[in-house]
């Protein structure tokens, strides 16, 4: 079931639906519904190469591994916010700004092709390659991040 905005439905009691269309063929199968208090199921961690996020259609994407190893149990999703999105005329930035600039700049040199010196920009891309992996180094540990359970 997809939901709108999972991102503030933290409080759900209950499921329901409702069948008010051709009352006279009214059979509802029912599959295998489950709840769980939070706090009382032991979760296991799936690991991250085993699904993606495709975003342009908010789904959880699982890889074929992803499908074996997480089978029919319940799955948690933990954490998770709304990113800022950057446009042209941004003021503001999740990321440490240093990071994003050396590693824009370090993309923008080595996509250079008809430079009079590739191996200089070569040589200034791997420069900047090397100040944005430092600036991502010194980013603090993700807090509220999504992660599947």
């Amino acid at each position: 079931m997809a939901l709108s905005y999972p991102e503030l439905d933290t409080a759900i009691i209950s499921i329901g639906f409702e069948y008010d269309s051709d009352l006279g063929a009214c059979v509802v199968w029912i599959d295998d519904i489950k709840a769980v208090i939070d706090a009382s199921a032991t979760w296991e961690r799936l690991d991250s190469h085993l699904w993606s996020i495709d975003k342009s259609n908010r789904n959880l994407v699982f890889t074929l591994d992803g499908r074996s190893a997480a089978r029919y149990n319940l799955l948690r999703l933990t954490g998770g916010d709304q990113p800022a999105i950057m446009t042209a005329d941004t003021s503001t930035c999740e990321i440490d700004e240093g990071y994003v600039v050396a590693r824009a700049t370090a993309l923008a040199l080595s996509a250079s092709w008809g430079l009079p010196d590739p191996g200089e920009a070569r040589r200034m891309a791997q420069f900047w390659m090397a100040l944005s992996e430092q600036a991502k180094a010194r980013m603090p540990i993700l807090q509220g991040v999504r992660t599947v359970d």
